[in-house]
């Protein structure tokens, strides 16, 4: 696992990270599976091969404190997931302006992430623009001013972000299956 450090170079987390695994990866997903702010990794793990099967792997992200944005896009006249949509995020932060880019799609071949896209902000606390590309018809729609570290629903062709309320989930929480003997 690698971690991008100030856009310079590329870190070795996987030891302290906790990502190492003695059984091989086949597949990788990236998504904030909690509805926390942070995404999560949940791998698979084995192969093609019958007898090569492992239990999947789920990295919890336990936060860092960065900002985020999620948006979740709805076409209207392009294809109803947004498949080839393109997102251009303008932030404002200590360092100076950030654009980051997006295009929704399942993003790989061998795993398949969430068509929410989770958009992390670093230390912007506020997006000053969200413009997003239809690709049918072929235009763009802005906001301006939005708010970090929150959830939104985009219809294409609606003037406003709907802002999302998603269900928490906590893996403390959540119910261990028990073996049946």
């Amino acid at each position: 696992m690698f971690r991008n450090h100030n856009g310079k170079e590329f870190q070795d987390v996987t030891t302290s990270g906790g990502f190492g695994h003695l059984q091989k990866g086949h597949g990788i997903a990236f998504g904030d599976i909690e509805n926390s702010g942070d995404e999560d990794v949940v791998e698979k793990m084995g192969g093609a091969a019958p007898g090569d099967t492992y239990s999947s792997v789920l990295y919890h992200n336990p936060g860092h404190g960065n900002h985020w944005i999620s948006l979740e896009l709805e076409g209207v006249q392009t294809n109803r997931s947004a498949f080839g949509a393109r997102i251009r995020i303008t932030a404002q932060t200590p360092e100076g302006k950030r654009q980051i880019f997006r295009t929704v799609g399942y993003g790989s071949s061998f795993g398949g992430n969430p068509l929410r896209q989770h958009i992390g902000l670093g230390k912007a606390s506020s997006v000053t623009e969200i413009e997003v590309f239809w690709p049918v018809p072929g235009k763009s729609q802005v906001f301006h001013n939005i708010a970090a570290d929150r959830a939104y629903r985009l219809r294409q062709g609606d003037a406003r972000l709907t802002p999302q309320h998603y269900q928490r989930f906590s893996f403390r929480s959540a119910p261990v299956a028990q073996p049946h003997h």
